[in-house]
This record gives C-alpha cells, structure tokens and sequence, in this order.
C-alpha cells in the first residue's frame, strides 16, 4: 500500500489514478546528459532569482549563484574604487558578504581561481588590503534584483 492513499497499488498507478503525469525520470538516475541539463536549467532559474530569496535557500546551486554575485560585487567594487579601498577576494569576505559554508565558497573560488588572482594582479591588490577599520558588510553591498548583473534576468511572473 502506498503511503498517501489507494492500497495495493504503486505510484506509478496511484498518479495516473488522480490523473497525474508520471515521470520515469523523478524514480530513476539521470543519465549525465539530462544530469547536465537540470543543472544548468538550475542555474539559469537561480539567476533570475533575488538575492534575499537566495539567501534562505540551501541548494548547492542557489550556493553557487549567491557566491558569483558576491565575485562579481567585489570585482566591480574593486574596479570603481581606489587601492587602500579595494577588497581581496577570499573565503572569509565572501562569507560574510552571502553567507554559506567554508568548504562551498572554497570549492566555488577554486573553480575560477584564474579569474581571481588575474583580477588581483592587475590591480594589485594584497591579502593585506581586506585589513580595513570599517567591515566589508559596511561598504560593499550585493544588489538585490537579478538584472543588476550581467547574466541575470527577471524572475518570470507567476513563478516563486
């Protein structure tokens, strides 16, 4: 007997019952195709996301996209600003900035470590830099609609 309702039936019938759709895909592996897909179709439906909304989220990818937003703020603060103003990018500011754990942010700035460290050789920015009298929530402040940045777009009506 299946929990929610009819016995002896699965659920598989017990959807098609109420008239439901089923789909293969919720009960079994992805393949890495489709894997890859979800993904990106998670990434995108994230994007279009406010960061506060983001905030309260623990998906791996609403991680991600708090964390891209905070680069982004700190890379164009960084631009806009003098030196003894600018921010180096780490683990620490990024957490305070977006919250979320240790391992996540470190994972994500490993993946564009490149990026990063050209953005602090161009402008010379130091470790050093982010020893400041005033904290970093204090001045840098991440945007909170989705079209404040490049890859962002507006959440669709309807969708929550």
């Amino acid at each position: 007997m299946w929990e929610g309702g009819v016995p002896g039936i699965c659920v598989q019938e017990y959807l098609v019952h109420q008239r439901l759709s089923f789909s293969p895909i919720f009960f079994s592996p992805r393949s890495t195709s489709s894997r890859s897909q979800a993904r990106r179709h998670d990434s995108e439906r994230y994007a279009a996301m406010l960061t506060s909304k983001l905030a309260g989220m623990k998906a791996p990818e609403a991680g991600n996209e708090r964390y891209r937003r905070a680069v982004y703020t700190l890379t164009q603060w960084n631009e806009a600003h003098r030196p003894l103003e600018r921010w180096y990018i780490t683990t620490l500011a990024i957490q305070k900035l977006v919250g979320g754990r240790k391992e996540a942010i470190n994972a994500y700035l490993e993946t564009h470590e490149d990026e990063i460290n050209a953005h602090h050789e161009r402008l010379e920015i130091k470790p050093s830099f982010n020893r400041k009298p005033e904290p970093i929530t204090e001045m840098v402040h991440i945007a909170e609609e989705p079209t404040a940045f490049p890859w962002g777009q507006a959440e669709p009506v309807g969708e929550s």
